[in-house]
């Protein structure tokens, strides 16, 4: 592979890093590594080596390394990229690679190359429109090209946002399948929380730098942060656990209300009264544990609740 990359910048392989689930042997592990690997990379032409890390840790994973280049069908590493010249024809442009270009000269395409005037201005010609119009010299060997090439099919292929999203996939198909044949419950997902469409907050990777820094007594930043959103979630559960109980409690209370309703002959003066109390009932049954007299988990009202209760029953009997 080395001998195959020239420029300074080459990358010589793509690294895969994927969890391990904890429920499998490591027999199990070696397994299901080979069979994903061998279906998502060698079938797809991929050179893949592979090491497990931290396997009797808290975080089992392993590495995949896989190659940036394919080989052809005599074992040598294509190209990434291929030269693609920009070629006239007529008023027309169009890009051709070196074997393309083969063909495409037969149909009257030609090569660009950069000619200066005798005034100095310089100009990208083919040599036919150079010859028809005497005063232009040729100065580049190159021909004009573009900027980056033509990228083999193959190599942007495995470079796209949808490989990556389907390494993923894959990745968590082949762990379910393994879980569910060994009989595990266990299982798991490539989607995302908003994909999942759920509310909670997803944490954050800490890494064995962050964990070693905990185990010194140091807080790291990012176990900081997965703690906050740990509580961030709690608490969106418990308002949910309590917004799921307000249709209940609102039943309760309207039905409660009109059990006690002030007769129609009564003064103005005990409607008014009436209604700010009912209406401070029911805020009271209304508000989470602990706030100003809520009604407890069972839906019932409290001992602040059932007093104004009896004491409006007392004064509508006298």
């Amino acid at each position: 592979m080395e001998s195959a990359e020239k420029t300074k910048d080459s990358r010589l392989a793509r690294q895969l890093i994927v969890a391990l689930p904890i429920e499998l042997e490591r027999d199990d592990w070696l397994l299901l590594l080979r069979g994903f690997i061998q279906m998502e990379c060698v079938n797809k032409g991929m050179c893949a080596d592979f090491a497990t890390h931290d396997p009797d840790g808290h975080n089992p994973h392993a590495h995949i390394m896989v190659t940036m280049r394919p080989l052809d069908a005599h074992g040598k590493w294509q190209s990434k990229t291929q030269k693609e010249y920009l070629c006239r024809k007529a008023d027309e442009e169009r890009g051709f690679t070196a074997q393309e270009f083969l063909q495409a000269k037969e149909d009257g395409w030609e090569k660009q190359y950069k000619y200066r005037s005798a005034a100095g201005v310089s100009a990208w010609l083919t040599p036919t429109q150079a010859a028809r119009e005497p005063g232009w010299e040729r100065c580049s060997k190159q021909p004009k090209a573009a900027k980056f090439g033509r990228q083999n099919p193959l190599c942007a292929r495995w470079n796209s946002p949808e490989q990556l999203l389907d390494w993923r996939e894959a990745w968590a198909d082949a762990v379910n399948r393994a879980l569910e044949e060994k009989q595990q419950s266990a299982r798991v997902t490539h989607l995302s929380h908003a994909a999942l469409g759920l509310d909670e907050q997803p944490t954050v990777h800490e890494g064995s730098q962050a964990r070693s820094l905990e185990l010194q007594g140091i807080k790291a930043d990012r176990c900081e942060l997965n703690r906050q959103i740990h509580a961030d979630n709690k608490l969106l559960r418990e308002l949910k656990a309590q917004l799921a109980k307000l249709p209940k409690v609102v039943e309760n209370t309207v039905a409660l209300c009109s059990s006690f309703l002030p007769p129609q002959n009564s003064t103005l003066e005990l409607r008014i009264r009436f209604s700010r109390r009912m209406l401070m009932l029911f805020i009271n049954s209304v508000l989470p544990c602990g706030q100003s007299s809520p009604s407890n988990e069972n839906g019932r009202y409290t001992a602040k609740a059932v007093l104004m209760i009896r004491q409006f029953r007392l004064r509508k009997k006298s």
